[in-house]
């Protein structure tokens, strides 16, 4: 879900590729995002989609729904 960010995220690509308003990110790719850095990564057709991420700061969902699961799932 669309989301910014309370501090640093790291996206690895394993499989697949995604695309957020920075671009195209595909197998082998890092994303780096920043504090304040909104977007919406979103999986591109083809091959499934697998990432690995890391973060030093919860994320920040705009959604009530995103913001209610983040609640259960402590992302």
């Amino acid at each position: 879900p669309p989301h910014d960010h309370g501090g640093r995220e790291l996206t690895l690509v394993l499989r697949g590729a995604f695309g957020d308003r920075f671009g195209r990110f595909g197998r082998g790719d890092v994303e780096e995002t920043y504090p304040d850095m909104h977007h919406e990564p979103v999986a591109l057709e083809g091959e499934v989609c697998i990432g690995l991420v890391v973060t030093d700061a919860r994320l920040r969902f705009d959604g009530l729904i995103a913001r209610a699961m983040q609640t259960f799932t402590g992302v």
